[in-house]
């Protein structure tokens, strides 16, 4: 598994328009995405699906939550063997 932490980077964009914009191109559009947000209401959450995040996970985190949907990921998205 390879995890990106982002938030806002110095152009100002913010999670969700990096979401759409990875979900655009042939190389990252299968890539799981995962919203950290303190913002737990509904507005948030859809927004967030709709720009393309697959799991929305409300700060705080627990380090076995995280631990629990990093493994549910890698179950269905096994490491794919690399061609050294």
């Amino acid at each position: 598994i390879e995890v990106n932490r982002r938030d806002r980077d110095r152009s100002g964009m913010d999670g969700c328009e990096v979401a759409r914009q990875l979900r655009q191109h042939p190389k990252t559009a299968d890539l799981t995405l995962i919203a950290l947000s303190g913002n737990a209401d509904d507005e948030s959450q859809r927004r967030a699906r709709e720009a393309g995040f697959d799991i929305y996970l409300v700060k705080p985190v627990s380090i076995e939550m995280l631990r629990e949907t990093l493994a549910r990921i890698s179950e269905v998205n096994p490491p794919t063997p690399s061609a050294d």
